[in-house]
């Protein structure tokens, strides 16, 4: 989009105040859903352009914009596309790449590429009107976003523009600097430096990269200060995607490239999804620091120039690119000699620059100085596989046999880094090949765990034991299994190491193997005699293992092997139950093919048709049934096939299963129904089903629970507001069309009208008094609808309660009984 044009949208639509009222009109139409959190509130920004301008003026027919667009200067849409191809059919060559926070509002973005262009516009274009920017939100086809930014970040569109655009890119900070905190904003500028292109800071104020003279205007010092702050906290395992699958892409790219070809081995979504807790910044501390300096070097001219040299400092530890100049100005800018030091010292324990390193040690710099969880400048030199800095610091008698904290030495991290010629060096210096840090882990390990062949090699050469196990019985073997190194496994192999060698829990190298998807690595570890029938001491096999992972080649490698198709774990599960639950159909054929018993049952009692039905995996649930699958199986519970489809919502699968016998009118031990499962999660499709095959709609629990109670309850707030969004409200609709009873009360007295106010769902109590519900009933404990919805601060739903007659004297029919 040239200037010109974003700046006539602009008028368009923000300055005429359309926009504005668009979303003020949303903003009011949906403020309960906003206070709720599951909307958000609209704002003349990308987000609002998008909604209300991009989107709909980019497919066929009217909508409010084109109204708005009287003129008729935006071209109309003969079929979908982008915005881009809508008002530049012919496209046109990029000058700069835009990157920038969605949220941002339009006009200060606009602002920013303005005064941006009135400094650069001269080199690029004869106008500045006619200088193009690539801004997403245009370029994509925001129809299908997904399909326009592909599979890999690397090769998607992003990058195309950011190699294409002769001027090259500028990331416009809002306030906040929410674009640092943004995943795509940061893998933006990584691609920038790869691909050598320009990069400025600018912002709504001017330019944040440039020095203020040659026609750049001044920030203001708030505005550098905020900068400064947002940058010293950049974090890319904190950072946020709009897409969940972005983020694991681009972490996966990120990560440092030690994990890098363990995460590549089970795939980035995997790997990451399978984290208990969110990773921290160990996985990301390479591309964190590089993020850091990139940024930190735009800004630290303009902190320069102005004298502002605390800032400045601290920039340097940020990684900034430093010259000799600024770094002897920020060294002698200190008042305290200790500070002076104590800076000197952070400075080299970063340096990754041998003529840095050096003036730094001339200027004072300790080679032993260490932080505080005992890392040193020598360790950080070997994880970077700054060879030449290594070797100054060795040369000025840095401890190769220093270890951190937890036990971790400088010939690890070359190790885990695959830094051959680092680790040759240190190897020369004395650095024992048998260390071990606290965990028990050795460099072998981690260089087995990187796949780093030629580190590993040496490693051997120089002695290291390839027997040697962490803590928790971790051997380098298993560490190649699970990455699906190939060669370093035949390596270890070749070396004695112990295939049949098994963790502290059981797990073997087989099993890594088998679980991550590793046919090679497997083949050669059956080859060497791996013991296919060998079982964790939960008893899981391979080729349960395999199974979860969905993994048909290795699956059949152990079969072919010997695995024990029949075999169970300590709670019965098979390795058919293993597939079923991840959906996993080719897995369970091949299975089923070599004589899987559908019927077998866990101990406590759940089948391979019940967890498929589970997670609605309808292919596999098929597959099963057509093998003579129990439709009528119950677990011990008496929990049916059904009942968890129902529960998952899962219309296809509960659709299937019905065709195939299942009892509508099954119940489990406590008087559960399917209908009532479909009830509690708000499946409206799947409720009418059942209701359409005879589901008792006035069925009740042990406990007197109707399904109508079960799409009134919420019980927790937050989980009511769930039931919502998930159709809770239209599933009591369906059912009161179809004759539930709106008085029937639970064993305590306590009705569906009850529950509602409960969990403040206003709609659905709305529905249940246009029913007739009592509002003045009691349950046995005196209390009534207003009662319970008071007692949970649902204010809405006691207002509507009292405008329907409840209420009177609530608080002394409370209070006195």
């Amino acid at each position: 989009m040239a200037l010109g044009q974003l700046q006539h949208l602009e008028a368009l639509f923000i300055t005429s105040g359309w926009l504005s009222a668009r979303c003020e009109s949303f903003n009011t139409k949906n403020a309960r859903a906003i206070a709720n959190r599951t909307k958000f509130r609209q704002d003349t920004n990308l987000y609002a352009l998008d909604t209300f301008v991009v989107t709909p003026m980019s497919k066929p027919g009217m909508c409010g914009a084109r109204e708005q667009d009287e003129q008729q200067t935006i071209a109309e849409a003969r079929g979908i596309s982008s915005f881009s191809q809508l008002v530049n059919p012919f496209g046109l060559f990029v000058h700069c790449f835009v990157s920038h926070f969605w949220g941002h509002k339009f006009t200060s973005t606009v602002t920013a590429l303005d005064l941006w262009a009135d400094s650069n516009y001269d080199k690029l274009t004869s106008e500045k009107e006619a200088l193009v920017y690539w801004i997403c939100l245009f370029a994509l086809n925001q129809h299908d976003v997904a399909e326009e930014v592909g599979e890999n970040p690397q090769q998607g569109p992003f990058n195309a523009a950011l190699a294409q655009a002769t001027g090259g890119a500028v990331m416009v900070l809002d306030e906040e600097v929410k674009p640092f905190s943004r995943i795509w904003c940061l893998f933006e500028a990584s691609r920038l430096k790869d691909l050598q292109r320009p990069f400025e800071l600018i912002c709504s104020e001017g330019s944040l990269s440039q020095p203020e003279n040659g026609g750049h205007k001044a920030v203001s010092t708030k505005m550098l200060e905020t900068t400064c702050q947002a940058l010293w906290n950049v974090s890319t395992a904190k950072a946020q995607s709009s897409v969940a699958k972005d983020k694991y892409q681009i972490w996966g790219e990120t990560a440092d490239e030690s994990i890098r070809g363990a995460i590549k081995g089970v795939g980035a979504e995997r790997w990451f999804g399978s984290m208990l807790l969110q990773p921290d910044a160990v996985v990301f501390s390479n591309f964190d620091r590089y993020m850091k300096s990139l940024l930190s070097t735009t800004v630290l001219k303009v902190l320069m120039a102005r004298g502002d040299f605390a800032p400045a400092a601290t920039c340097c530890l940020q990684g900034a690119d430093v010259s000799s100049e600024q770094l002897t100005k920020i060294c002698n800018s200190f008042a305290a000699e200790t500070e002076r030091r104590a800076w000197l010292n952070s400075m080299l324990l970063q340096a990754s620059n041998l003529s840095t390193a050096k003036l730094l040690l001339e200027k004072g710099a300790d080679v032993e100085a260490a932080q505080t969880d005992g890392v040193t400048a020598l360790m950080l030199a070997a994880q970077g596989g700054h060879e030449a800095v290594a070797q100054l610091l060795l040369q000025h008698s840095a401890d190769v046999a220093a270890a951190r904290n937890d036990g971790a030495t400088a010939l690890m991290y070359a190790a885990l880094g695959g830094h051959e010629a680092v680790a040759q060096l240190l190897l020369q210096h004395g650095a024992d090949v048998a260390a071990a840090s606290n965990n028990g882990f050795t460099a072998l390990m981690l260089a087995a765990q990187g796949g780093h062949e030629a580190v590993a090699q040496l490693l051997l050469q120089h002695g290291a034991d390839v027997a040697a196990a962490s803590n928790d019985g971790w051997t380098a073997l298993m560490f190649a299994a699970k990455g699906g190194h190939v060669a370093v496994a035949q390596l270890l192999l070749q070396h004695g190491a112990d295939v049949a060698a098994a963790q502290d829990d059981g797990d073997t190298a087989l099993m890594w193997a088998a679980e991550n998807g590793h046919e090679a690595v497997a083949q050669l570890l059956l080859q060497h005699s791996a013991d296919v029938a060998a079982a964790r001491n939960d008893a899981f096999t391979a080729l349960m293992c395999a199974a979860v992972g969905g993994h048909e080649a290795v699956a059949q490698l152990l079969l072919q092997h010997g695995a024990d198709v029949a075999a169970a774990s300590n709670d019965g599960w098979t390795a058919l139950m293993c597939a079923a639950k991840g959906g996993h159909v080719a897995v369970a054929q091949l299975l089923l093919q070599h004589g899987a018993d559908v019927a077998a049952a866990s101990n406590d009692g759940v089948t391979d048709l019940m967890i498929a039905a589970l997670g609605g995996h309808e292919a596999v649930a098929q597959l099963l049934l057509q093998h003579g699958a129990d439709v009528a199986a119950a677990r011990n519970d008496g929990w049916t096939a059904l009942m968890f489809a129902a529960k998952g919502g899962h219309l296809a699968v509960a659709q299937l299963l019905l065709q195939h016998g299942a009892d509508v009118a099954a119940a489990s031990n406590n008087g559960f129904t399917a209908l009532m499962c479909a009830a509690v999660g708000g499946h409206e499709a799947v409720a009418q089903l059942l209701l359409q095959h005879g589901a008792d709609v006035a069925a009740a629990s042990n406990n007197g629970f109707t399904a109508l109670m079960c799409a009134a309850v919420g019980g927790h707030e937050a989980v009511a507001r769930l039931l919502l969004q998930h159709g809770a409200d239209a599933v009591a609709q369906l059912l009161l069309q179809h004759g539930a009873d709106v008085a029937a009360a639970r064993n305590d007295g306590v009705t569906a009208l009850m529950l509602a106010a409960l969990g403040g769902q206003e709609e659905v109590a709305k529905m249940l008094l246009q029913h007739g519900a009592d509002v003045k009933a009691a349950a046995n404990n005196g209390a009534t609808a207003v009662m319970f919805a008071r007692a949970n601060s649902h204010e809405a739903v006691a207002r509507l309660l009292r405008e329907h007659g409840g209420g009177q004297n609530w608080f002394r029919r409370w209070l006195f009984g």
